[in-house]
């Protein structure tokens, strides 16, 4: 029988583990190691083992910015397993997603904790990579081998600060990117600055403004659109419906998939569009202090930039 090859996964988060998944649930794949790298404090990621799950959970409660089955409805298609509550979930909730679905495909002997690839080079006369990994806590170099390499590390890994802002580097409070909210913090009748209102602004101003002792001022370059994301429980009916009839649920996730990304996808009419650019005028006139309306709507059309998704 020939051997499996080896495949090494850079990420573990929704594509690494859904593709982790798949080898060993489509394909009886054993060969892989699926790696993930020196996580912020609040990354959502899926990849979570008992060790590291208070490490590896956002300090703030906030929503994820799309469906949950758009993020993860790979994972359901390829184990069946309709563990979402709602159509948009909290992080805590996100991470015991995770875990269910690691446990249940027996994924965790496979992950790799903070570890990051500095090098993959391919060696012609091998046939096979050589992968130069750092354990990111000791800063110890690991070397491994590989036939097959996949990168899912995603798009938004390294937080930007935007230390061109006079001052930044002298100034004598706590200062920090939300993408490393430090674990613990304690705002409370604290006078706080955001700088930025897209998806993570949007999400997290909000829980700080809703305790009356913390004084929150936002800072806005460029408007942006936003929506709000539906609270819809899925009944015990639906979930049973998700888990036990044909198809059901991968209809369902085919339809979300369907209404979010058709726009991009075909074209739309210039009156189709102008709906919906009032659509969400709309919400954010109806959502927001009238003084601020005028700098609230952005002059851009919807989607130029991603539209942020309010909890």
């Amino acid at each position: 029988m020939q051997s499996q090859p080896r495949v090494v996964i850079i990420g573990a988060g929704v594509g690494g583990l859904s593709l982790a998944i798949a080898l060993k649930s489509r394909f009886g794949f054993r060969n892989f190691t699926a790696g993930i790298g020196p996580l912020l404090p609040e990354k959502i990621s899926l990849t979570v083992h008992p060790r590291y799950m208070k490490r590896r959970t956002k300090p703030i409660p906030t929503l994820a910015a799309l469906p949950t089955w758009r993020y993860t409805g790979i994972a359901y298609h390829l184990t069946s397993t309709p563990t979402g509550t709602n159509h948009t979930v909290s992080n805590p909730k996100f991470k015991t997603i995770g875990l269910v679905l690691q446990r249940n495909m027996d994924c965790i002997p496979h992950l790799v904790f903070d570890t990051k690839v500095i090098s993959a080079e391919w060696n012609d006369d091998q046939s096979s990579y050589t992968i130069i990994a750092e354990e990111v806590l000791t800063g110890k170099r690991i070397t491994d081998t590989a036939q097959i390499v996949i990168s899912a590390v995603g798009v938004l890994e390294t937080p930007r600060i935007p230390y061109e802002i006079p001052g930044i580097e002298t100034f004598k409070g706590i200062s920090f990117h939300s993408a490393a909210w430090p674990r613990g913090l304690d705002l409370r009748r604290k006078h706080v600055a955001v700088i930025g209102n897209a998806s993570s602004g949007a999400q997290f101003v909000p829980y700080l403004a809703a305790d009356p002792s913390v004084y929150v001022v936002n800072f806005i370059r460029t408007p942006v659109w936003f929506n709000t994301r539906p609270h819809i429980p899925y009944s015990d009916t639906a979930k049973w419906v998700f888990a036990n009839i044909p198809f059901v649920m991968r209809l369902h996730r085919a339809y979300i998939m369907y209404k979010f990304d058709s726009p991009s996808l075909w074209p739309q009419s210039a009156a189709a569009r102008e709906r919906h650019r009032r659509a969400l005028r709309q919400y954010i006139l109806d959502s927001t202090p009238s003084k601020y309306h005028d700098d609230l709507i952005p002059t851009h059309p919807p989607g130029c930039k991603r539209t942020g998704g309010q909890p």
